[in-house]
C-alpha cells in the first residue's frame, strides 16, 4: 500500500465573511497525524467560537492519545469531542453546538467523519464527488423532493441543523472510508462556503488552479 503522506500538499483559511462581525468558524489540520477539521459553531458569538475550539482541540488530543485502529479512534475522538461540548453548554453558553467535518489521510485511504452540515469534497480526474450529506432540514426536503438544491440555497431555514455535536450524550456521526490516489484533491468547508456557491464553481477553481493556498483563496473571493 502507498503512503500519500509525505506528497500531501495542503492550505486552509477562514473568513468572517461580508454580514457577519464574528466568525464561529475554525479549523484544526495536524499534518503530523493526517489529521484535518473544519468546525461551524452556533449558539451566538461566544458560544459558536467557544463549541467550534473545544471540537477541534479535543478531537485532536483524543484522536492523538487514541488506541487501535484509524477508523475506532476517530468514531471516538469525535464522540469526546460532543461531550466537550456537551458539557459546556451551561449558563450564558447553554445552546452551544457545531457541526463537524475531520478527515484522517491513513496511509493510502481517507477516513471522513460528519456531523451536520459541513462538508467534504472529492476531485478525482474530471469528476467533482459530494462526499458528505447535509444532516438539515432543507437537505431532507431536497431528498424528500419538496425542494431543489436552488430553493435549499436561499430558503429562511437553510441554516437549521438538525444534528450536531452538543446536543446530545452520543451523537449521531456519519463514518466514510475510502481509498486515495495520486491526483485527488479534497476539500473541507462550512456551509459559508457550500451554501453559497454553486458546485459547478467549486469544480472550476478545484480543477484549474494547482496550487492549494491559490484555490482556497479564490473560493473565499467568490
Amino acid at each position: 500500500m502507498t503512503n500519500l503522506g509525505d506528497n500531501i500538499r495542503f492550505f486552509a483559511a477562514t473568513d468572517v465573511g461580508k454580514v457577519r462581525e464574528h466568525n464561529e468558524d475554525n479549523f484544526l489540520v495536524d499534518k503530523k497525524l493526517g489529521l484535518f477539521i473544519v468546525a461551524d459553531g452556533m449558539g451566538g458569538h461566544a458560544a459558536g467560537e467557544l463549541a467550534a475550539n473545544l471540537a477541534l482541540d479535543t478531537l485532536s488530543t483524543s484522536f492523538l492519545n487514541g488506541r487501535g485502529a484509524a477508523p475506532e479512534r476517530l468514531a471516538e475522538a469525535v464522540q469526546e469531542a460532543n461531550l466537550a461540548v456537551l458539557r459546556s453548554a451551561v449558563g450564558e453558553y447553554v445552546g452551544m453546538g457545531t457541526t463537524l467535518v475531520a478527515l484522517v489521510v491513513d496511509r493510502a485511504a481517507a477516513l471522513i467523519a460528519h456531523v451536520g452540515d459541513s462538508r467534504a469534497y472529492l476531485l478525482r480526474g474530471t469528476d467533482l464527488h459530494r462526499l458528505t450529506e447535509d444532516h438539515s432540514w432543507v437537505a431532507e426536503q431536497v431528498r424528500l423532493g419538496h425542494l431543489t438544491e436552488d430553493e435549499a440555497r436561499t430558503h429562511q431555514w437553510r441554516s437549521v441543523v438538525s444534528n450536531a455535536l452538543g446536543g446530545e450524550e452520543r451523537v449521531r456521526m456519519e463514518l466514510y472510508g475510502l481509498p486515495l490516489r495520486q491526483g485527488d484533491r479534497l476539500l473541507l468547508c462550512s456551509d459559508g462556503l457550500s451554501g453559497v456557491i454553486e458546485e459547478a464553481d467549486l469544480y472550476a477553481v478545484m480543477a484549474g488552479q494547482p496550487d492549494p493556498d491559490v484555490a482556497v483563496r479564490q473560493l473565499i473571493d467568490l
